[in-house]
């Protein structure tokens, strides 16, 4: 099968739902919950702290694909208190160094686990087009890539 799928607590309560997916160079992460892996407790009752938990869960589901926060495309974020934006969005910051993936916040009334915040992202896999690029780059024949996607 083409489809790769990715769980990040083998012990957690069954769900019919995987938390990433991967098909080619797409990486799907499903909704991720402030709730650690490790002991399957949900984090301190405050945006900040909830929302550092579940961006540590959306990099270690892209981590399973070896990729990092640089490759994610889109997030979608799900607040049960929109209030809480701006303190939300501090933490999520500091999360990325280069380009801010594209976002939508949607404000929810309530979330599973009494959870405040819930994150799920797109990424891309974009490896094998980095070492296209780099090689049409030393091939001063051939441009259509520095002209075209890599440029």
């Amino acid at each position: 099968m083409l489809k790769e799928c990715v769980d990040l607590n083998e012990n957690k309560m069954h769900v019919p739902s995987s938390d990433g997916i991967r098909l080619g160079d797409f990486i799907w992460i499903g909704g991720q919950y402030p709730i650690d892996p490790a002991t399957s407790k949900l984090a301190d009752m405050n945006i900040r702290s909830q929302t550092e938990q579940v961006m540590k869960n959306v990099i270690a589901a892209l981590q399973k694909y070896e990729l990092g926060t640089d490759h994610i495309m889109h997030m979608t974020v799900y607040m049960t208190d929109i209030t809480q934006y701006d303190a939300m969005n501090e933490v999520y910051a500091s999360f990325f160094h280069n380009c801010f993936p594209t976002r939508s916040v949607v404000g929810v009334k309530e979330l599973l686990h009494h959870a405040l915040i819930e994150i799920e992202c797109n990424a891309l896999d974009t490896r094998a087009l980095e070492v296209l690029c780099s090689e049409d780059e030393k091939d001063d024949n051939n441009d259509s890539c520095s002209k075209g996607i890599c440029g």
